[in-house]
């Protein structure tokens, strides 16, 4: 009875064998030539301009980028080409207006008056007097 070992053994030299006998394959004389040229092409493809324009989508983000182009020229046209200038007065009243609605009691507890202010800084003094005695 053969050992396992000599038994896997004659097999990998029966493979070996069968790659030896192995015809060699010729390939043509340009095909190297043939191969560079496919892979320049494709890479030109893939990297160049002709596949950003025909990218899926490619039209509809053209197609906002220009509306978005158009509105924001026609807010500039209509912003500086008002026929009634803004005079001091009405921005004195907008300024009012939004200190109006601003300043309420509601939001007091997020303003910091000077009693706030002094209370918190008695209160960390002493802190700093019961830590360090």
């Amino acid at each position: 009875m053969k050992r396992p070992d000599e038994h896997i053994e004659a097999e990998i030299r029966r493979t070996l064998q069968v790659l030896d006998d192995l015809p060699n394959l010729q390939a043509s004389p340009l095909f190297r030539v043939h191969l560079m040229q496919r892979i320049e092409t494709s890479h030109l493809n893939a990297s160049g301009y002709g596949t950003f324009r025909q990218t899926e989508g490619f039209r509809m983000k053209f197609a906002v980028a220009a509306i978005l182009l158009v509105i924001n020229i026609s807010s500039a046209l209509l912003f500086f080409n008002s026929q009634e200038p803004l005079s001091l007065t009405d921005a004195g009243e907008a300024i009012e207006q939004l200190s109006d609605d601003y300043s309420g009691e509601e939001l007091a507890y997020y303003v910091e008056t000077d009693d706030t202010a002094s209370n918190r800084q008695a209160g960390d003094q002493a802190v700093q007097e019961n830590v360090n005695p």
